[in-house]
């Protein structure tokens, strides 16, 4: 009867997200065309994707509200379930915000960046504060069953991975289907060390995230229908960011997310490198896969080798925390 439980609870997050995705999206994106809330794109971008001007966006906010629901249906009640809600729910309004202001103002800017930082930052506060006054403040060290006790630096800790993880995921939303394809596999990774914490709930938003985002990829892979925008971006940062922090798996976040380290990384070497040396590039173009575009990779190609990538450190995650089941 447990197993049976379990297993209703864990299939539904899924299969309402997945299915609220897949049913709702086709009338979401007449809506947003009827609304003229089409993406803008850059103009220091790839040549080949200004084609891509005026495809419907924030379809990622179907997203948000897939896990939202779920979240209020099977978290467990208390403290942790408003936390959990009121930081997904920042950072998701936050991009949802800035893909209002990028495209009313008919460019690809929207809400300042200090502004921005300063609420990832903030949600990143009430976490960490959370952790360490309910005393969560261990984490997993990778490789070992060694637990490192970080005390009242879980703070700092919480604000720079919500930060980190959700611009991360942000930077690399930019070919079709990549950021979704990227997130789902390194929440499908993460499974495994959440039923070894014995972490149910956030099981539960972990495949709240899968199934919503499955739906999603369904019209965004290439050719895209619709784009996930900032508001879908930020927030699926965040929600990998919250699983890591409150399951003690902060440590695995790098490598589970490796192709959105690398893709971050290489955003702050171009930046710096060119500042440097005033106008000199150590790629094409920034973020990484515009690097590869250049290239002369097609799109699909990039999308299809990135998650490859993601894949074996997913695998290489597996075997950071195999000491565990030991």
């Amino acid at each position: 009867m447990i197993i049976q439980g379990l297993a209703g609870k864990f299939l539904g997050p899924v299969l309402i997200s997945l299915f609220l995705l897949l049913f709702i999206m086709p009338g979401y994106i007449k809506l947003i065309r009827q609304k003229s809330f089409g993406q803008q794109i850059r103009e220091l971008g790839p040549d080949s994707h200004q084609k891509k001007a005026g495809i419907p966006t924030t379809g990622g906010f179907l997203i948000f509200l897939a896990v939202i629901i779920n979240l209020l249906w099977f978290y467990s009640p208390g403290l942790e379930k408003l936390m959990v809600l009121l930081v997904l729910a920042i950072n998701a309004l936050l991009g949802l915000a800035d893909d209002y202001l990028s495209i009313k103002k008919g460019q690809s800017l929207g809400v300042r960046a200090w502004t921005k930082l300063g609420f990832q930052a903030l949600s990143g506060l009430m976490l960490g504060f959370f952790l360490f006054f309910t005393g969560r403040t261990t984490i997993v060290w990778p490789f070992t069953i060694n637990l490192l006790e970080l005390g009242w630096l879980i703070i700092p800790l919480s604000l720079l991975v919500i930060m980190g993880s959700s611009n991360a995921v942000n930077l690399s939303d930019g070919l079709d289907g990549l950021a979704a394809g990227l997130t789902i596999i390194s929440l499908i990774f993460f499974l495994p060390f959440l039923w070894i914490q014995q972490e149910v709930d956030l099981i539960v938003l972990a495949l709240a995230g899968i199934g919503g985002s499955l739906g999603f990829l369904w019209y965004n892979i290439h050719p895209a229908r619709i784009f996930m925008g900032d508001v879908g971006s930020l927030f699926l940062g965040t929600l990998l960011a919250v699983i890591a922090l409150l399951s003690e798996g902060v440590f695995l976040l790098p490598l589970l997310g490796a192709v959105f380290v690398v893709e971050t990384l290489a955003v702050i070497i171009q930046v710096t490198y060119f500042k440097l040396t005033k106008g000199e590039r150590v790629f094409l173009m920034s973020p990484l896969h515009h690097h590869y575009e250049l290239k002369g990779w097609a799109e699909t190609q990039v999308t299809g080798r990135f998650y490859i990538l993601q894949v074996i450190a997913g695998f290489i995650t597996l075997f950071s925390y195999w000491p565990l089941l030991i």
